[in-house]
């Protein structure tokens, strides 16, 4: 049975957990214990499955997995992508008795997409392709389904094009070879067009439809 703690006890927890991202030798400990937090008892037999992830906690929880995905540690890198993507699915979960509080989900889900978007900016090139993935996953996840068309334009402009412009200006040798680049470029501009395409019947309402329209033009694919 999951016990909730005080805010205190959580702060407690979250400050010990935090030191542990200032050492290699306990960096992946504390990793472990953020995953364990956000991951929802699998074995549960209800739809919403019990998570440590609320509303009281979640401020913490991604300040942390920041420190994780700036880390030295490849591996670690690539699994904070991946339980961000899971943060994405439970924040309708943690908002489900809140009625009306689409822009507090929206503010959530922009903070996940900052934070998969700057790992899609770190200079390996393994971890970009891999935030990357994780990132075209979470902008097409069934969860997104509700957002309305104005939401949608902010994700565009300050996530998706934001993003564009970065692998346009990638350096061939600091930043990986020629092909790989080209590679990652091909990428961002999937993530772009697929994006757009399957929310294009909600985005096409929006009041600044041929602003984001004329962007989308300019962007040579």
């Amino acid at each position: 049975r999951r016990v909730r703690g005080t805010k205190e006890h959580w702060n407690h927890l979250f400050t010990l957990i935090k030191s542990t991202t200032q050492y290699p030798e306990t960096l992946s400990f504390g990793f472990e214990a953020t995953s364990l937090i956000i991951s929802p008892d699998r074995d549960s037999n209800t739809n919403n499955p019990p998570t440590y992830v609320t509303l009281q906690t979640l401020p913490n929880i991604l300040e942390l997995l920041s420190l994780f995905s700036r880390s030295s540690e490849v591996n670690v890198v690539r699994q904070t992508s991946e339980v961000l993507y899971t943060l994405v699915e439970l924040i309708p979960i943690i908002y489900k008795d809140d009625v009306g509080s689409q822009d507090s989900r929206l503010d959530y889900w922009l903070s996940i997409f900052f934070q998969i978007a700057a790992i899609c900016r770190d200079p390996r090139v393994d971890i970009k392709n891999a935030g990357l993935n994780v990132l075209q996953r979470a902008l097409l996840s069934p969860v997104l389904q509700d957002l309305g068309p104005e939401s949608w334009v902010l994700c565009f402009d300050r996530v998706i094009f934001p993003l564009l412009d970065h692998s346009v200006e990638l350096q061939v040798g600091e930043e990986g070879s020629k092909d790989a680049l080209d590679d990652v470029r091909l990428r961002t501009q999937q993530i772009l067009v697929k994006t757009f395409l399957q929310y294009m019947s909600v985005i096409i309402n929006c009041r600044n439809f041929n602003a984001l329209w004329l962007n989308l033009s300019l962007i040579h694919i």
